[in-house]
């Protein structure tokens, strides 16, 4: 999630939102990252807020605090608003492979994909965006 804030930082068009009319975008000054989180209601989507501003520890803690909210279904929904742009990880449950989709007029979901090669694993990232 740093790495993505700070990939933000730099590339602040993958952290924007089109208008209802498509013609305009705009530019969220925060980073506040959503979740998939599995939960006996479902797939749910918290968001971790403003993470360009909390320190790696701050983040584990928080995505901590969210998941076993989700999981517990005792999740504010304060937590699940907000969010500005979404990360996947399907690896936790085994997956190999995802059709995501993105939230309404938020045109990008990444996707971590970590994989075993010659020299350890390698981890990437992929994009799924209508902007860029």
């Amino acid at each position: 999630m740093k790495a993505m804030a700070l990939a933000v930082a730099e590339q602040p068009i993958v952290n924007a939102q089109l208008n209802a009319t498509g013609d305009e975008l705009h530019y969220y000054p925060q980073c506040n990252i959503g979740m998939a989180v599995d939960s006996k209601a479902g797939l749910m989507v918290p968001n971790v807020k403003s993470v360009e501003q909390l320190t790696l520890l701050e983040i584990a803690r928080e995505v901590g605090r969210l998941t076993t909210a989700a999981r517990e279904g005792r999740v504010d929904q304060a937590d699940l608003k907000g969010g500005t742009i979404s990360i996947s990880n399907i690896g936790a449950l085994g997956g190999t492979y995802a059709a995501p989709s993105s939230m309404h007029r938020k045109p990008r979901l990444w996707r971590l994909v970590k994989r075993n090669g010659y020299r350890g694993s390698m981890s990437r990232a992929r994009c799924s965006d209508a902007l860029l």
